[in-house]
């Protein structure tokens, strides 16, 4: 699922020329609707209450990525020892494989635990797949982050000689325009939802660095 939240402002959304000439989505030219966010929120405050109330290998994934920052460091693999031009004798490959057999063991739970809190922090997806609306999810919820970046103060905007085509056609301009006006019909429609979907989203944040 995407993860843009960028402001829905004049070429915001252009990276280059050939991003102008593809055509918008639904919800580039169309403003959103309650329908929309209600679909959102039946996804998110589910998820979110999960995430609020994790017990288990969830807890202990999360609380092993707060303790390392949410950036664990792996040990390195053992080194291989330098036999010159002759060849490891039986010993030698015994001791090498036992002590990668030791690595490989110390680095199994560690690496479950990144690859579980990794899918907690976007587990609203699975409960967008365990419902079996994934594509509507995923079409509303770019939007909707979109215009939370925008009332945050967060969001980012176009800027740079290769934002945008330097010779924009009638056509192009006026899609823009179009986006620009659907991007702040929906920062004014989402203001008062603004307040629920930041706690919802919270726990999200905390899946990986905590409080």
């Amino acid at each position: 699922m995407k993860r843009l939240a960028v402001v829905a402002a004049f070429g915001a959304i252009l990276a280059s020329a050939a991003f102008a000439d593809a055509p918008p989505s639904h919800y580039d030219i169309t403003p959103l609707t309650k329908a929309d966010v209600d679909l959102y929120l039946s996804v998110m405050r589910p998820a979110s209450a999960y995430l609020a109330n994790l017990k288990g290998e969830d807890k202990a994934a999360v609380d092993y990525m707060h303790s390392n920052h949410g950036n664990p460091k792996m040990p390195d693999p053992p080194k291989v020892p330098n036999f010159g031009n002759r060849a490891p004798t039986a010993s030698e490959m015994a001791a090498m494989q036992k002590a990668m057999d030791g690595y490989s063991k110390n680095i199994q739970k560690p690496q479950a635990y990144m690859a579980r809190a990794t899918a907690l922090a976007s587990y609203d997806e699975e409960i967008a797949r365990q419902h079996h609306i994934e594509r509507q999810y995923d079409a509303v919820k770019d939007p909707i982050e979109s215009a939370m970046a925008s009332i945050d103060g967060i969001g980012g905007s176009c800027g740079g000689d290769d934002c945008a085509p330097s010779h924009p056609t009638a056509a192009q301009q006026a899609l823009w325009k179009k986006e620009d006006a659907v991007g702040k019909a929906n920062v004014a429609f989402l203001r008062p939802y603004a307040p629920e979907i930041e706690r919802l989203k919270k726990p999200f944040h905390n899946v990986m660095f905590g409080h």
